[in-house]
């Protein structure tokens, strides 16, 4: 059954905007909004966070940049116990990688690795590391590169075989070297 709690809304429509399923997550952040209309992290930070998600599925990173520039003051904000703090910077990392702005890229996955201690039991961990691997990468810091990309390699190293994601950044280091 699917839950109406507006934390689970928020995070149905976080995962159905980062899988490619936009109308969805457009619907349940209409819905969202509809249910909570004064509702200041839903307006402020939740709202603006899912749209952002939608427009880097949709190829407008300029857009989600845009729309993620508010967030920045609750980059470090415990908006919810299922999604890390970090969120936004971790998206206008993406954002930027998709821009081929490469150093605006890495200082957003930067935040992230800066403050472990925020996001030690997520996904964000390693995947800022790749970020910032793939960032540096495209500003041309090859030893930085290399680094970020070793240092997600070791986290992901029980990962089982055959992950896109591990196989894509094992290639893209090899081709570092």
């Amino acid at each position: 059954r699917r839950s109406t709690s507006p934390d689970m809304n928020v995070l149905e429509a976080l995962a159905a905007a980062r899988s490619g399923n936009i109308s969805r997550a457009q619907t349940l952040s209409d819905e969202l909004l509809k249910k909570r209309p004064s509702d200041t992290m839903v307006n402020e930070y939740w709202a603006p966070l899912i749209r952002a998600s939608i427009e880097l599925e949709k190829n407008q990173p300029a857009r989600a940049v845009e729309i993620l520039k508010p967030l920045i003051s609750y980059d470090f904000s415990i908006a919810n116990p299922v999604v890390s703090p970090l969120y936004p910077a971790y998206l206008r990392g993406l954002a930027f990688l998709e821009l081929r702005q490469g150093e605006a890229a890495a200082t957003e996955f930067q935040k992230v690795l800066d403050h472990r201690g925020l996001v030690q039991n997520s996904p964000l961990k390693p995947l800022a590391c790749l970020g910032k691997a793939r960032a540096l990468a495209l500003a041309r810091n090859v030893s930085g590169s290399k680094a970020a990309y070793q240092e997600f390699l070791a986290l992901w190293k029980n990962a089982d075989s055959g992950q896109k994601l591990l196989e894509d950044a094992k290639t893209e280091f090899g081709r570092l070297q």
